[in-house]
């Protein structure tokens, strides 16, 4: 077995040309396969993260009645218990208590439909970060009475600027038609243009006031450390508010968990394309290299090298190719993939697509280490697959004929 490991070696690089194009196409393959697909993972991860930053957070908290009907009525009653028990847990970066309701925001000029999130700014801006996306005007300042933060989407829907007065109609707690006149401190923009169109921040006690439910609250928004703590703090809370929907992030917005979990499979049966692709290509120079190489291989027959020999001999010399390859084609991917995951790639001229869909200008490449070893795997397992048809037609040769043949 040793000197057919070393025939099948020295094979290799007698025709370098060959070999180099085989080596290239693992390399190009492997390359360009770990990139799009840790710009994928990049991008998903980018939107997720910044949709519970900046949106959803990792928990939330409400009756189970409110996200049905989104009735002012629907308040959290045991509001103490919930703050008591929250500054006592770990692994959570801050939390936010909120009064919500769903109304109107008109202007001089036009008007929309907007949801209407009365804050504590202290606390917001731990869970949202929502002063760092602050483009005009400032956070809740320079405004005395009834300051209000709008998305730059809705100004311009609504032809309004900063220190300008709109109003806000929504229902009272006894489902009576009432409104506010809020003033614009400030004018913020997210990666997610319909999230700015869409919502405003005005002061808790503001809007409970016009509501006619001082210290009432509607959603408990918890932002944590890490994504890794969200289930057992969810469960512990599930556990300690039982009347209470205590949800994460996956069931806040299931369109987010979906695109998550299926963005694996969707870039496994991409990258299983390229391995498709790879093995044809290897097939069809492998296939030349025995035709080629006719009448050699008659003459090894021919000295009694048997057929078990032939097939290892060309089923070795496919996998130091891959063996060659794969190694420098993850060195290269790797590089490249930690330098954009690090400086990003800029996306600026399709900003306006990407934020309709709330994914930021900037891409970075992300990849789980345990995906290089799977996919050097898969390109070697291809390899081998790819290089036995070629020997199989080795073995059909005849000596006589073979040696014969030019």
């Amino acid at each position: 077995m040793k000197k057919i490991i070393t025939i099948a070696w020295r094979n290799i690089w007698r025709n370098r040309t060959r070999s180099m194009v085989v080596i290239a196409a693992i390399m190009i393959g492997l390359i360009g396969g770990i990139f799009l697909i840790s710009f994928g993972f990049g991008m998903q991860e980018g939107r997720t993260r910044s949709i519970i930053e900046t949106q959803i957070s990792h928990i939330q908290i409400h009756t189970p009645t409110f996200l049905e009907d989104r009735y002012t009525k629907d308040t959290l009653s045991q509001k103490a218990e919930l703050v008591k028990t929250l500054d006592t847990l770990s692994n959570m970066r801050g939390y936010s208590l909120r009064t919500l309701v769903g109304g109107m925001a008109n202007s001089a000029k036009a008007a929309g439909g907007v949801s209407i999130q009365g804050i504590d700014p202290e606390a917001e801006a731990v869970v949202t970060q929502l002063p760092d996306r602050i483009i005009e005007g400032a956070y809740f300042e320079g405004v005395r009475r009834n300051p209000v933060l709008i998305g730059q989407k809705l100004a311009e829907k609504l032809k309004v600027s900063l220190k300008k007065k709109i109003i806000l109609t929504f229902q009272d707690k006894d489902g009576e038609i009432t409104s506010g006149a809020f003033r614009i401190a400030g004018i913020y923009k997210s990666v997610n243009s319909k999230y700015d169109e869409t919502n405003v921040f005005v002061r808790a006690h503001d809007l409970q006031k016009i509501l006619g439910q001082q210290g009432q609250i509607h959603e408990v928004a918890i932002l944590l450390e890490n994504d890794q703590h969200t289930l057992n703090l969810q469960e512990k809370l599930q556990t300690a508010f039982p009347d209470y929907l205590v949800d994460s992030w996956r069931e806040t917005s299931p369109d987010l968990k979906l695109v998550a979990d299926s963005l694996g499979a969707s870039l496994g049966i991409f990258m299983s394309i390229i391995m498709l692709g790879l093995a044809f290509g290897i097939i069809n120079t492998m296939l030349m290299a025995v035709l080629e190489r006719t009448r050699e291989l008659g003459m090894l027959m021919s000295i009694g090298m048997n057929k078990r020999s032939i097939f290892s001999m060309i089923m070795l010399e496919t996998f130091f190719l891959a063996m060659v390859g794969v190694p420098i084609g993850l060195f290269i991917a790797f590089g490249l993939v930690t330098y954009f995951g690090k400086k990003g790639i800029d996306m600026s001229a399709f900003a306006e697509g990407l934020n309709e869909l709330g994914f930021s200008n900037i891409a970075y490449t992300s990849l789980d280490p345990s995906y290089y070893t799977q996919i050097a795997i898969m390109v070697a397992i291809t390899a081998l697959l790819s290089a036995i048809y070629p020997s199989l037609r080795a073995l059909r040769l005849k000596p006589a004929e073979a040696v014969r043949s030019l």
